[in-house]
């Protein structure tokens, strides 16, 4: 084992005590993992006793409020001093050589900025964890084939990521302004910006649940955050917001009222839910002083 090839392991949670100890247990005594972070967001469930009883080794570190997603996590990563991080999902784990499998592949592509493996379900069913077009949805892209060899991507699933750290120092890791989604979307933007490469592994595989990492039902809070994310980056790459933000502000209007007829009341919620940050968005942005969305 070189110096060389230490890693530092990031977790975020938030009420993850359902999965973080099969998470933890994947990776806490891999002999190439020297420091595990765990950053948590201000859990009400068991998360943090079940770090603190079970993995004492873990540096657990408690945000008294939530604080975002990226937010979370770079607080640990600013603290890493090792050539690599790995950022993992509560609710995924590793196989057991996944993480020698991304290390072979970041020495040999030293230009990539992130490396990410295969990410299949419980069942062993390959889920689609790479893009070639952030902006285009996935079913109006073109259709998914599986890698037969390692290739670049424009976009990475955020579940496992591998920094190279060297490399995404240049970058700036999270942008804060986004609480929650589309933070890996925007950071994968910026590392291909930086001319650095996404390289997805295919011959490393890892298990991800999807889903499983809080343990209720946040669908309002999602689909906030979903749509006022989306927005932030069509204003910061795309430069086409407000024409962006009214077509989907009038076909929001249209599922919200076709749903308030229907007396379907959940995906009334879902659509008021996104009715709501488009109207947040708007108003943020008539403010000089940018968006905040810690909300």
């Amino acid at each position: 084992m070189q110096l060389t090839d230490y890693v530092s392991v990031v977790l975020v949670t938030y009420n993850s005590a359902a999965v973080i100890q099969e998470a933890l247990q994947s990776v806490i005594k891999h002999p190439l993992v020297v420091n595990c972070f765990v950053v948590d967001n201000a859990s009400t469930d068991e998360t943090r006793d079940i770090i603190q009883r079970n993995f004492p080794a873990v540096i657990l570190i408690k945000n008294a409020k939530k604080e975002g997603f990226g937010c979370a996590n770079n607080t640990a990563l600013k603290r890493i001093k090792t050539p690599y991080a790995l950022l993992l999902n509560p609710d995924a784990r590793l196989q057991y050589d996944t993480l020698d499998k991304l290390i072979v592949a970041a020495k040999k592509y030293q230009n990539a900025g992130i490396l990410a493996p295969k990410l299949i379900k419980n069942d062993g069913v390959v889920h689609h964890s790479f893009k070639r077009n952030i902006f285009i949805r996935e079913k109006y892209s073109f259709p998914y084939r599986l890698a037969e060899g390692d290739i670049c991507a424009e976009f990475l699933s955020g579940a496992i990521w591998l920094f190279n750290m060297g490399n995404m120092r240049e970058v700036g890791f999270f942008d804060e302004k986004i609480f929650l989604f589309h933070e890996d979307d925007d950071l994968c933007l910026r590392v291909r910006q930086k001319n650095l490469s996404l390289v997805y592994v295919h011959d490393a595989v890892a298990i991800h649940l999807m889903g499983a990492s809080t343990g209720h039902d946040v669908s309002e809070f999602k689909q906030f955050h979903l749509a006022l994310s989306r927005l932030y980056l069509e204003q910061k790459y795309s430069g086409r917001v407000k024409k962006f933000a009214l077509r989907l502000l009038v076909f929001v209007v249209f599922k919200y009222c076709f749903y308030a007829m229907c007396f379907n009341t959940r995906k009334k919620r879902r659509y008021k839910a996104r009715l709501q940050a488009i109207s947040y968005f708007l108003k943020q942005e008539k403010k000089e002083d940018s968006y905040s969305f810690s909300v």
